[in-house]
């Protein structure tokens, strides 16, 4: 559990959004009357003898972004589509500084003194294979 300074019975108050009109926050407006807009105008297209295929593009140019602002879907698609979107530069850092800023040949050979094998382990089962009896 992370640690956190203050009080633990106080809810941060950040995503908090204050109601604007009958109790509803402006999300829950907009969604309320984008959703009934939607069906007032499926009801009208339908009414006047309109094209189906016409009233289900409408309808899905409405609906959807009605739905996603109003399930606040919107601010994780934006921050996800701006990471992916956004130039990233990362430097990484050697532990060697390079001479002149360019590499030799001898750069990459591995030096007599490094060893990627622990001896003392080596040491240990040499022992134990010559005097099977310990």
């Amino acid at each position: 559990m992370a640690q956190k300074l203050g009080s633990e019975f106080l809810r941060t108050f950040t995503d908090y959004e204050p109601p604007v009109l009958f109790g509803r926050t402006k999300r829950q407006l907009v969604m309320t009357i984008g959703t009934f807009g939607s069906i007032g105008l499926s009801v009208l297209l339908s009414v006047t003898h309109f094209p189906k295929w016409i009233g289900y593009i409408l309808l899905g140019a409405i609906l959807v972004p009605v739905f996603l602002y109003g399930t606040k879907k919107d601010i994780e698609l934006k921050e996800r589509y701006r990471f992916s979107l956004t130039i990233q530069k990362r430097s990484y850092r050697t532990e060697q500084p390079t001479k002149g800023g360019e590499f030799t040949r001898h750069d990459f050979r591995s030096h007599m003194e490094i060893t990627e094998v622990d001896q003392s382990r080596e040491s240990t089962q040499e022992s134990a294979e010559t005097n099977p009896q310990t």
